[in-house]
C-alpha cells in the first residue's frame, strides 16, 4: 500500500509560502508574463467624456453643411483721375472707373454703381477740361416687382430701366444710344461683345494727345 506522507512543517512555513506564491503571481502580473488574464471592468468615472466613433449621418452632414456662411463676392469700384499738363491752364483731366482692378471700357455713356454714384462719359475738344467717366449727379433707379430670370442670372446681365426683383446687390446700372441694363461686373466683357459695342471718343480733335490710362 502507497502511503501518505504528510509534511511535518510548521504551519508558518506553509503561510509563508503561499505568501511567496503570491508575490510571485503579482510578479508575474505586472511584467506581462500571465497572456490569459481575464481585463477588469472597469466603469467611466462620473463626469468624464468618452470618446465616440460613431460617424453622422448624411441629414446631419447636409444640415451642418447648410448651416456654414456662404462667401459673397465683394465688388470695389475705384474712380481715379489722370492729369495732363497740370497746373496749367492747359490742363485736362482723364477719368477712369476700375471694379477690383479691372478697368471698366469706354463704352457707357452712363453709369450708375450699386450705391447710386454716377459718372458721366465725357468727350474733350480741347486741351483742358475732362473726358471718360466724369462724376455726375446721384441717380435714384427704379425698383420692379418683376424677379429675374434665371437665364438673366445665367448671363450675368438684362436690358431694362427697373431694377428686376432678386437682381444682385453688386449689379451696376449702364445706359446708351437708347438703352439701359443692368450687368454683373465680372460679365461686362460678354456684354459688350454681344451688343457689339464699339469704344467712346474721349478726344473730338485727332491732335489731341491720347489720354493716358492709369
Amino acid at each position: 500500500m502507497k502511503q501518505l506522507l504528510l509534511s511535518t512543517r510548521p504551519a508558518r512555513h506553509v503561510a509563508f509560502s503561499l505568501l511567496a506564491l503570491g508575490l510571485a503571481l503579482t510578479g508575474c502580473r505586472s511584467a506581462g508574463q500571465l497572456q490569459h488574464l481575464a481585463a477588469p471592468n472597469l466603469a467611466p468615472a462620473p463626469g468624464s467624456v468618452q470618446a465616440s466613433t460613431t460617424q453622422p449621418d448624411a441629414a446631419t452632414s447636409a444640415s451642418q453643411a447648410a448651416a456654414r456662411p456662404v462667401a459673397t463676392l465683394v465688388y470695389v469700384w475705384e474712380h481715379s483721375i489722370v492729369y495732363h499738363q497740370p497746373g496749367t491752364r492747359s490742363e485736362g483731366r482723364s477719368h477712369y472707373l476700375t471694379c477690383n482692378g479691372t478697368l471698366l471700357p469706354d463704352v457707357f455713356a452712363l453709369v450708375v454703381l450699386p450705391d447710386g454714384r454716377s459718372f458721366a462719359f465725357g468727350t474733350r475738344s480741347q486741351l483742358w477740361g475732362d473726358d471718360g467717366y466724369v462724376p455726375a449727379d446721384l441717380v435714384k433707379l427704379p425698383a420692379s416687382p418683376t424677379a429675374i430670370t434665371s437665364n438673366s442670372l445665367a448671363v450675368g446681365f438684362y436690358l431694362g430701366d427697373s431694377r428686376l426683383a432678386g437682381t444682385p446687390a453688386g449689379w451696376f446700372h449702364a445706359r446708351r444710344d437708347g438703352w439701359q441694363a443692368f450687368i454683373d461686373p465680372t460679365r461686362v466683357d460678354a456684354f459688350v461683345q454681344a451688343n457689339r459695342l464699339e469704344p467712346l471718343p474721349r478726344q473730338r480733335q485727332a491732335e489731341l494727345a491720347p489720354s493716358a490710362k492709369p
